[in-house]
């Protein structure tokens, strides 16, 4: 008798293990994804700035301006990494640092909609 209900008592603690798991893991995979996304944004955050310190010191070179961020992008995929330059005025360079974030979770990816795609960047503008 002892023996049938110890077979019970795994066969359930086995079946709440597996219910806990539905909805924990979720929950660790919704984490990861914010944790990338914050990584993420501050990366595109950092590279704006590279970019706008050189660009501050070298105007003419966008393509050093663009180097500069991409460098920065640590991390990312270098070719998706996305830099546009601008200079509101004589003495000032602004970038803009934008990457294409793909969440990984289904949750999030539906909240965000659009596939799970979220624009994230960062602009950095210096001047004399």
């Amino acid at each position: 008798m002892v023996h049938q209900d110890l077979k019970r008592d795994r066969g359930s603690s086995l079946i709440e293990f597996a219910i806990a798991l539905l909805i924990v893991i979720p929950i660790f995979m919704g984490v990861f994804d914010l944790g990338r996304a914050v990584y993420i944004h501050s990366v595109v955050s950092a590279a704006a700035q590279e970019g706008a310190r050189y660009g501050i010191v070298h105007r003419s070179d966008t393509t050093g301006i663009q180097d500069a961020a991409r460098s920065q992008a640590a991390g990312l995929d270098p070719l998706s990494v996305t830099v546009a330059i601008s200079y509101p005025d004589s003495s000032t360079v602004q970038v803009t640092v934008s990457y294409d974030f793909t969440a990984v979770t289904p949750f999030i990816s539906g909240v965000l909609g659009g596939g799970g795609q979220l624009t994230l960047s960062g602009t950095a503008r210096m001047g004399n």
